[in-house]
């Protein structure tokens, strides 16, 4: 093979033709342009050795923008931040299966993959936690103080993009976006540098095409970043955005919205500026995009704090005169807000912000099923009720409420994030403050259960056989008994599993004994979620009965009978 190098004069001419071909083809691609000026270099490392392949082709990935492949993989569960479901908690009993908790109180909300796999930003960790509750793995911020790790997604190959946040400016080097393989591996990092300035990434959310959209701040504002599934930087955004407050929201034409101090700015999907307005207020905290590309947004005006529905030209639909807590979620024909002075829940119309329905004392809406069912969690202070979700049905009728079993007495509970699984699991997390001092993170899994033990098991003994007959368990665990589970052993400390019965019958008949032995027994339910604790312990002594009585012979008398016999062969 033959080596040469090109004179300079050909390179230039070689650059020239490259650039002229590049801004022809442009505009027929325009959401490819890439925005960058001569001080950017986009810093990426690769790290992994071992990379997630993705079984998905690019062209097929997150093609609904109401229902992301993975049951909760962002934030607010999808890019216009609705909080629905695309699956029903209609089934789930509302019983606690596990909840585990965590030092250091944290308020970014859990995100979940296809497996069930729940993953919870806690300070400086990010755990992985199986469907179990056992934690698969742990990502540790690598910076050595003073960082955090923040928003975290899931596109639809099951990598994991999460950030690593740093309290100095400029960021030091490990700062940035992170992409994560499913065991936890680092796949590659990427940040933003500038004239030789790291910058930070604060709000992450994910585009059509498993885009990873990532906003943070740059030479003179805020800036959108848009990123490939292999870490390259497809564009920056060309317009610097002041004060953004808020996790991007993305409409279901690839429009990017960012809300900033009284501001919302709108760009296309290739990161160049539509449009900005001002909205009339300030202090918004919340952005979502309903039917019709209609904007909601939390805000102050001057003599109050309202919720507004705005057209995508900045015009206002109506507004309504809450406070909002929390943040709103919402269908095509319902946004469900708090009003954070009395806790009490509105449902309102989309279509004129008019009151459907309200209720009091339920606290913040956080996410809707497929059903329509909201879920809503009640802040807590001293003196307080005890922390609780409600299930509320969509006509505003309280479905049911779980209580939490909060360890005791926290002087606050905040809420900070619910995911709905595909089997309708409901998983919670909230946080705890004791005084001044750093509380806890608590994550519950609610849903189906284990079986409770059965109850009255009772032996009844024959020759070499214990017939056993028992009563079905108290509570099946919001799921049918399948089978039962039959233990036996030669002591109380020593019982083994011996059999299962082929059907959820109470009964089972142990054959084959040795007559005059004690044998000891318990028995588990067992349903779709896992086995009940055992039963009572029952005992019995398998035994022959005796042999009839021989040579049986009958005398009578004037006024009586008398019988006669032999004793049995067997006693």
């Amino acid at each position: 093979m033959m080596w040469f190098e090109s004179p300079p004069l050909l390179n230039k001419l070689f650059a020239l033709f490259i650039i002229t071909t590049c801004l022809l083809i442009a505009p027929l691609v325009p959401h490819e342009n890439i925005f960058l000026d001569s001080q950017t270099t986009a810093h990426c490392l690769f790290l992994s050795t071992s990379t997630h392949v993705c079984p998905h082709s690019t062209t097929s990935l997150m093609n609904s923008y109401d229902f992301p492949s993975n049951p909760w993989p962002m934030p607010f569960h999808d890019p216009q931040h609705t909080g629905r479901s695309q699956y029903s908690t209609a089934s789930n009993p509302y019983r606690i299966q596990w909840n585990i908790s965590f030092p250091y109180t944290d308020t970014r909300e859990l995100v979940m993959d296809s497996s069930g796999c729940v993953y919870v930003p806690v300070f400086d960790t990010l755990y992985a936690i199986a469907p179990n509750g056992t934690i698969k793995w742990r990502f540790f911020s690598p910076l050595s103080q003073d960082s955090g790790i923040l928003s975290t997604v899931i596109d639809s190959c099951g990598t994991i993009y999460t950030i690593v946040s740093d309290g100095y400016f400029p960021a030091r080097e490990g700062a940035g976006v992170y992409a994560l393989n499913p065991t936890g591996t680092v796949k590659w990092v990427f940040s933003p540098v500038y004239n030789d300035t790291r910058y930070r990434i604060y709000y992450l959310t994910l585009s059509h095409n498993n885009r990873i959209i990532a906003l943070g701040d740059g030479p003179g504002g805020y800036y959108l970043y848009a990123l490939l599934p292999n870490g390259s930087l497809l564009w920056r955004s060309n317009t610097p955005i002041p004060q953004v407050r808020f996790y991007p929201a993305i409409d279901r034409e690839g429009n990017i919205y960012c809300t900033t101090l009284h501001s919302v700015y709108i760009f296309y999907p290739n990161g160049t500026l539509k449009t900005s307005w001002d909205y009339g207020g300030y202090e918004s905290k919340y952005i979502g995009i309903g039917p019709e590309q209609t904007i909601y947004l939390d805000g102050m005006t001057i003599d109050y704090p309202r919720l507004y529905a705005l057209y995508p030209d900045g015009t206002i639909k109506w507004r309504a005169g809450y406070s909002p807590g929390g943040f709103p979620t919402f269908t095509n024909d319902t946004i469900y807000i708090t009003d954070g002075y009395n806790y009490t829940l509105f449902a309102l119309r989309t279509s004129d912000g008019s009151v459907k329905w309200s209720l009091p004392d339920v606290g913040y809406p956080v996410a809707i099923d497929s059903e329509g069912i909201i879920y809503t969690f009640n802040s807590h202070h001293i003196g307080d009720p005890p922390p609780d979700l409600y299930a509320i049905w969509p006509d505003g009728r309280i479905k049911d409420r779980i209580f939490l079993n909060v360890p005791a007495p926290p002087s606050k509970i905040n809420y900070c994030g619910l995911a709905i699984s595909n089997d309708g699991t409901i998983y919670v997390k909230l946080i705890t403050y004791h005084g001044t001092s750093y509380g806890r993170t608590y994550i519950y899994a609610i849903g189906k259960t284990p079986p409770t033990p059965p109850q009255k098991p009772t032996p009844l003994e024959g020759d070499r056989y214990v017939n056993l007959t028992w009563k079905p368990p108290i509570n099946d665990g919001g799921s049918l008994i399948l089978k039962y589970n039959i233990y036996r052993g030669n002591s109380p400390e020593n019982i083994f599993f011996l059999s299962s019965t082929s059907s959820p019958t109470p009964y089972y008949n142990d054959t084959y004994l040795t007559n005059g032995v004690r044998y000891y027994y318990y028995i588990t339910a067992v349903n779709s979620i896992g086995e009940s604790p055992p039963s009572k312990i029952i005992s019995a002594v398998p035994y022959r009965p005796p042999d009839p009585p021989q040579n049986l012979t009958a005398e009578s008398g004037k006024t009586f009978v008398e019988l006669s016999w032999d004793p049995p062969p067997f006693n």
